[in-house]
């Protein structure tokens, strides 16, 4: 620990984030409103085995997508009790702290990815949204992610690393149309690497698989999600 005192400071930055995202847990976390629909429309799909073809309103005339609603029953189909997907969230917070660790450490070294944890293991914001269950406490560490795998391209000029930009900006986007903020790093990506075809191909098919539920939901419902963001539109 003398001799690399960055190593000392994270383990006392991951302490302070397993500590306020844990402490007096079940007091804490949020089980009402929006955080409330989620629970119970996760639990539904795992107790009976349906996979959701929507997810809820997206206070608009149109709906989000199904991803987040399948990714918390997942989590109800493990032995954990009810209050399994908030375990998640918090997991993923703390996933969160390292995720910055390293994209700092990308852009300026250890000692910057050192300071960006530490402040994410003590930010109110970042500790609030670990004991939130609604869609919007899934954008914070996808847009992170999706920082990462932008950071990873530029530096490999990788397909796949660019496949899996364009994912997680889609999947985070039908999650929480928020996110849809996070669209022009793909172009950013495109457009400052001398694009190839495999680079084209491999974002429209990163972009394409989380829309999935929307086409499918669509052709049985006489395009009914389409028509309705045109609504919304315009």
């Amino acid at each position: 620990m003398k001799k690399d005192p960055i190593f000392l400071i994270l383990i006392v930055a991951f302490s302070l984030a397993i500590f306020f995202r844990f402490y007096n847990y079940n007091d804490r976390i949020y089980i009402h409103s929006d955080h409330s629909l989620f629970a119970q429309g996760a639990i539904f799909s795992a107790k009976t085995f349906s996979v959701p073809q929507i997810g809820p309103f997206a206070q608009a005339t149109f709906f989000t997508g199904p991803w987040w609603l399948w990714i918390l029953a997942i989590f109800y189909l493990l032995p954990f009790g009810v209050w399994s997907p908030w375990y998640f969230i918090s997991i993923i917070s703390l996933g969160f702290v390292f995720l910055i660790y390293i994209i700092g450490r990308e852009i300026g070294g250890r000692w910057l990815g050192m300071v960006a944890a530490t402040l994410a293991a003590i930010s109110t914001a970042a500790v609030d949204n670990s004991l939130s269950l609604w869609n919007a406490a899934a954008d914070p560490f996808l847009a992170l992610l999706a920082i990462y795998f932008l950071i990873r391209f530029y530096k490999q000029r990788n397909p796949w690393l660019l496949f899996l930009l364009g994912f997680t900006v889609s999947l985070a986007t039908t999650i929480h149309f928020q996110a849809i903020l996070l669209a022009p790093m793909v172009l950013v990506a495109l457009i400052t690497s001398r694009p190839k075809l495999v680079y084209f191909a491999a974002v429209f098919l990163g972009l394409a698989i989380p829309m999935l539920p929307f086409l499918i939901f669509d052709l049985r419902f006489n395009w009914f999600w389409v028509k309705s963001v045109w609504i919304y539109l315009t």
